[in-house]
This record gives structure tokens, C-alpha cells and sequence, in this order.
């Protein structure tokens, strides 16, 4: 080996190195914006990952975020760190793929990258919702708790559908506009129950609210 090819050898090496420290410092920095609740959508932009950052990334776990495997990988990678669970590996994985691919369009196709699923049923389910939800609004209708015997009056905000996740959220008016969040994964199995009966509730709120105020649901 001549002096030239020890100095290109040893040169790649440095910037090997240098490009891991690159992204456990950009894995410990979106770690951080996860764990806060204002921040956590803009977690991956907010520690600075770009298409190439994710694409050296690629290469640690022996895949790229272009192609078939890659999610999988980098779930079985992150959720194994200190401090990441599986929802949180999912959510990250997922958000790196946006950022290599510039958009959200390839989470529709159905079984593209292993575990990420299509969610066009619940995002259809979402639609209708939304529109109850808008004219309950239009039509001065406040849902009402259809659970329990003690009837608490509730406002719908649109239920909102970002990355992986679905969110809710409703005020309680005679409790000086109280408000309430709840947010699960649509890629976590432990959720699929519980999105389905938060979307049951919302939708038998909405009805039950309709029939106490004598007018007819769905008009």
C-alpha cells in the first residue's frame, strides 16, 4: 500500500467515524424533542436531520430509507436504546423515511416498508367524523358524555391525522372550557382498540347530543 492510498484508507476511516457521532448526536437531540410535548411533531426537523443525515444513518443499520427494510431495521435499532419503546422507534423511523422522500405519500401504500400500514380506513372514518363534528359547530350542538349517567356536555375539535399518530381533542364548556388531548399510534397494535372506541365515543357523544337538543343527527 503507498503513501496515497494509507492517507485515502485512513481519511475514510476519520469520516466514518465522524459520521456516527453525527448521528448518535442527532439521535440523542431527537430524543429530547420527542419527549417534549410542544416540540415532538417537529422533532426530526428540529435536530437538524436531512436527506443525507438519513441516508448515512442508512448505512449503519445496512439499509436504505429509499427501499424496502429500511423501517424495519431502524425500528429494530432504536427500540432497543435507553429510554425508546417500540411507539416511539415507529414514529421515528417512520418521519425519517418522510424526510429522505420529501413526503408522506408512500405511508399509503399498504405493506411498502414492513410494518407500516395504510390507515385509509380510519382516515375515511376521520372524514365523516370531521363533518358531524363541523356541523354540531354550525348547528349550536354540544355532545354529550354517552357513557356514563352523569352527562358532561362536550365541544369536538377535528381529530387530527399526523405521521403516526391520531389525535383528539375536546373542551368541557361548564367547566370553564376545560381541555382534553389524547393521542395514540396508528402503527401500535396495543392502540387499535383504543382509537376504535375513541372514534365510537366521539361519534355516540356527537348523536347523543343531537337527541337531548331535539334535533335530527346527520342533517
Amino acid at each position: 500500500m503507498d503513501k496515497v492510498d494509507k492517507y485515502l484508507n485512513e481519511e475514510k476511516t476519520s469520516m466514518d467515524i465522524l459520521d456516527k457521532i453525527e448521528i448518535e448526536t442527532l439521535i440523542r437531540e431527537t430524543k429530547e424533542f420527542l419527549d417534549d410535548d410542544e416540540l415532538n411533531e417537529k422533532a426530526i426537523e428540529a435536530a437538524g436531520w436531512g436527506k443525507s443525515s438519513v441516508e448515512k444513518f442508512g448505512e449503519t443499520i445496512g439499509h436504505s430509507p429509499n427501499k424496502h427494510g429500511f423501517f424495519d431495521a431502524c425500528v429494530s435499532r432504536m427500540k432497543g436504546k435507553s429510554g425508546w419503546d417500540k411507539e416511539k422507534a415507529n414514529g421515528f423511523c417512520a418521519r425519517l423515511i418522510d424526510t429522505a422522500k420529501g413526503t408522506t405519500k408512500w405511508r399509503n401504500e399498504e405493506n411498502y416498508l414492513g410494518e407500516a400500514k395504510s390507515h385509509k380506513a380510519i382516515e375515511n372514518r376521520v372524514k365523516k367524523l370531521n363533518a358531524y363534528i363541523d356541523r354540531a359547530n354550525k348547528d349550536d350542538v354540544l355532545a354529550i358524555e354517552p357513557d356514563s349517567t352523569w352527562e358532561e356536555p362536550y365541544e369536538f375539535k377535528p381529530i387530527q391525522i399526523k405521521g403516526n399518530f391520531i389525535y383528539f381533542e375536546w373542551t368541557e364548556p361548564y367547566k370553564k372550557n376545560k381541555k382534553n388531548k389524547e393521542r395514540f399510534n396508528l402503527n401500535n397494535e396495543d392502540h387499535e382498540d383504543d382509537i376504535k372506541y375513541q372514534l365510537n365515543w366521539v361519534l355516540k357523544a356527537l348523536k347523543k347530543g343531537y337527541k337531548e337538543d331535539g334535533k335530527t343527527f346527520g342533517k
